[in-house]
């Protein structure tokens, strides 16, 4: 009852328990979550594994500087396409995995 009577002497004395318990309230859902969805060990795998393939994905999508060859012949220009085309299918998959996993994460957290 002391806080009761604290309160009821100032102005807005409703208002500061209504923001109180808000606060109050927020920080025990907070912590509720923290413990059943931050703390679990599926979470955490897959968080390191969205962290992983986005990683990868950002090294594979960097630049790489292409030694230009002064008269190249038809088989290495046929070479350095399909290399990049394969590259390209690399990267397509690493995508497809990374969105795959960003669905399994975001999902335990809206239920």
């Amino acid at each position: 009852m002391a806080p009761t009577l604290f309160f009821s002497n100032l102005k807005y004395s409703d208002s500061l328990t209504v923001v109180g318990i808000s606060i109050l309230t927020a920080i025990v859902c907070e912590a509720i979550s923290w413990l059943l969805i931050y703390s679990t060990s599926s979470y955490k795998s897959l968080k390191s594994t969205i962290d992983k393939a986005s990683k990868k994905l950002e090294i594979m999508k960097t630049p790489k500087k292409l030694k230009i060859m002064k008269n190249p012949n038809n088989g290495a220009i046929a070479e350095l396409f399909s290399k990049k085309s394969s590259k390209t299918k690399k990267i397509d998959r690493v995508e497809t995995s990374l969105k795959e996993s960003s669905s399994n994460f975001v999902f335990p957290l809206l239920n």
